[in-house]
């Protein structure tokens, strides 16, 4: 039997399948970079896609992270991935 802690680990996984630590804004260009971290419970990363404004960001970098799976040992630190997603900014005359 898996105890409190276990299941709430999975729990986490289902409900809360990733979070944005950071948001910048570049000024000059208005472009957006998004950082955070990302969980799998399948382990598989291959289609993960993110969205700002409705719109695929044009990068995405999928680093992985041990440190994360040391705050939730149930799952393991191979279901966990940092990410860095890159969006360039609009032209304000378009």
């Amino acid at each position: 039997m898996r105890s409190i802690n276990e299941a709430s680990q999975f729990l986490l996984a289902i409900d809360m399948r990733w979070l944005v630590d950071t948001i910048e804004v570049q000024k000059q260009n208005r472009s957006v970079r998004l950082r955070g971290w990302i969980v799998s419970l399948s382990g598989a990363f291959e289609n993960l896609r993110i969205l700002l404004n409705g719109a695929p960001v044009q990068g995405v970098d999928l680093i992985p992270s041990a440190d994360l799976g040391e705050f939730f040992p149930a799952l393991g630190a191979d279901r966990f991935r940092r990410f860095v997603a890159a969006h360039p900014g609009r032209d304000e005359r378009s």
